[in-house]
């Protein structure tokens, strides 16, 4: 287990905040930056340094249960965006310093879904 960026940790949680203020209208580009999110999400929710608040906010926002009208991914995005101190008007920024991932890691589209 490795140790926790809290950088990225929180690029990537804004990115998802970014994400949800587009109103999930994202071209492909901002699809994939969404899948490195979840992938440094993933890796987070992975190691030991998580704290349990993050970690369960992670387990929610990663859950396979379904999520028809997206208000569970939404309220833990924002659980999330509290817990790592991301505000609204930072997340562009924040979300464009956010490191791509190496392919492999968990994605939340499939890329036969994107545009």
């Amino acid at each position: 287990m490795s140790t926790v960026d809290l950088y990225q940790l929180q690029c990537a949680v804004a990115t998802l905040v970014w994400a949800v203020g587009r109103g999930g209208r994202l071209d492909a580009g901002e699809l994939r930056r969404v899948d490195d999110a979840v992938a440094v999400l993933s890796t987070t929710r992975d190691t030991r340094d998580s704290s349990r608040g993050v970690g369960e906010a992670i387990d929610r926002l990663l859950s396979k249960a379904g999520d028809p009208k997206g208000a569970r991914t939404v309220a833990a995005i924002d659980g999330l965006a509290q817990l790592i101190h991301v505000e609204t008007d930072a997340a562009r920024t924040l979300s464009a310093r956010l490191r791509p991932t190496p392919p492999g890691q968990q994605q939340l589209f499939d890329p036969d879904d994107r545009p």
